[in-house]
Parts: C-alpha cells; structure tokens; sequence
C-alpha cells in the first residue's frame, strides 16, 4: 500500500498597488502600459497545495461580500492551467482576502500562489516547473509582476518587469463600496475625450508618489462615484492620494498634520 502525502506547501501573495499608471498605447485589443507597482500586505491571500490524485478547490475562508461563483469562475480555468503545466494534481486550499474589482491584484493574487506553491511541492521532489513570462502572462496581466513581488515598473502589457532599488512606501488602503469593472473602466476611457496636457510618466516609486498618475482615475469615477468621494475623503488626510489600478481601491501616502486652530 503506497504512502499518502499529507504535505501542505503554503504561501502568502501580498496585494498589488500601482502607485501609477499611465496608458501609451494600444497593442490590438489591449492597452498598454506604464506603471509603477508596490507589493502591499495590508491585503493578502492565502494558497495552500496538498497533492492528490485529482484537482480541487477548497475556500477556506474569504472576505466579507465575496462572490464565490466570480472568483471561481476566473480562478479554476487557471488553476487547470498551471496544474497540466506542473504536471501534478492536488487540493488548493485558499483563504481570500485581496478584494475582487479594487485594482488591487484580486483575480491574480490566488493563481500566483498557485504557481509557487505547486513550485514548492515540486521543489521538495528535485523537479522544476517551467512558467516564462509568455505563460505567465496567460494567466493574467498581473501575474508577471506580482510573480516578481517588489517594487518594480511594468511596461507593454504587463510582460516588462523592471526591478526597482527602492522601498515601497508606507501605504493606507481604502476600498471605495461598488467595486471596479476593469473592462468597463477601459472601455470609457476609450470613450471619454482626453485632455491636450503633457503628463510625466513616472519611471521610480518617488516620482509616483509625486505625480500621483492614474490615466483611468476619471473613468473609474463616472462608473462607480463612491470612488470619487473616497479619494477626496482621503485628500484631506494624506499629502498624496491615488487610485490604484482600474479601483476602486485608494491609497493614501503621507499622513497630513492636523492644523491646530
């Protein structure tokens, strides 16, 4: 009788912020992109890989107002993928708690956790998996970057991954009520008429935190205006404020010093 192997590889995949992002361009269907993106483990999601003779999904625990039928819906095609790539089945036990539609790596956070913990069982046998940035990016725009986990700029459609020498700020997270179509979001932007200005786009995390760049800020707004009301909220906390990704998440850098009447 063979020996079961009870083993869980476990990781942690922090949230992604983007401190900015600017649109350059189109390639086909997509856009493409100039960003500079910090990990943020004010919001972060569990995976846990157990081997077994066949591939499951186990939600252990999630955040409150989850759609389980969304994420599934996203996530099992992935999971599948990275499996047949690994060459190994299992159980993937998940908590989640990076928020769906909030530009915060939601949809991507569980399937990079995926790949390195299949890594890790896969690690324990001397065997390797291999998961280029053409893979990589199959699985979603975010991956390559969140796959990196440190501050870095992205370029192109998410495949330019380039490390940044800099510490991520000191960041505070709030989640507009609503949440954040990304496709809608770039559809109206598309749409929306854009002003004849010249932007910097900022190329390392102090220049973000400076130019607080978010070329879907507006679009995002118009769509969900519970965006909108929390960025001017935190405006009058933080000395810098952006959006991060298509939102509906905000980020506040630079707690402002309450003036003394």
């Amino acid at each position: 009788m063979s020996k079961v192997d009870t083993r869980r590889f476990e990781v942690c995949v922090p949230a992604k912020v983007n401190l900015s992002l600017a649109i350059t361009g189109r390639r086909g269907n997509l856009h493409t992109l100039d960003m500079i993106v910090c990990p943020s483990r004010a919001f972060e999601d569990r995976v846990a890989f157990s081997p077994s003779d066949s591939l499951g999904v186990v939600v252990e625990e999630a955040y409150d107002g989850f759609d389980a039928k969304r994420f599934e819906a996203m996530f099992l095609p992935k999971a599948a993928a990275i499996a047949k790539a690994a060459g190994v089945t299992g159980t993937l036990y998940i908590s989640k708690h990076i928020p769906l539609g909030a530009g915060l790596g939601g949809s991507s956070a569980c399937t990079v956790g995926t790949i390195r913990a299949m890594e890790g069982y896969l690690l324990s046998m001397g065997r390797s998996m291999r998961s280029d940035t053409r893979f990589l990016l199959s699985l979603g725009s975010d991956v390559p970057a969140m796959m990196y986990g440190a501050p870095c700029r992205v370029q192109g459609v998410g495949e330019v991954v380039i490390p940044l020498e800099e510490e991520a700020p000191e960041m505070n997270i709030r989640v507009a009520e609503g949440g954040s179509d990304s496709g809608e979001c770039y559809r109206l932007y598309d749409e929306l008429p854009c002003p004849l200005i010249l932007l910097r786009t900022p190329q390392s995390v102090a220049e973000a935190v400076e130019e607080q760049r978010n070329d879907l800020t507006v679009a995002a707004c118009n769509l969900n205006p519970n965006i909108a009301t929390l960025i001017e909220q935190m405006r009058k906390e933080y000395a810098h404020v952006v959006m991060s990704g298509s939102g509906s998440a905000v980020v506040g850098i630079g707690k402002k010093t309450p003036k003394i009447s």
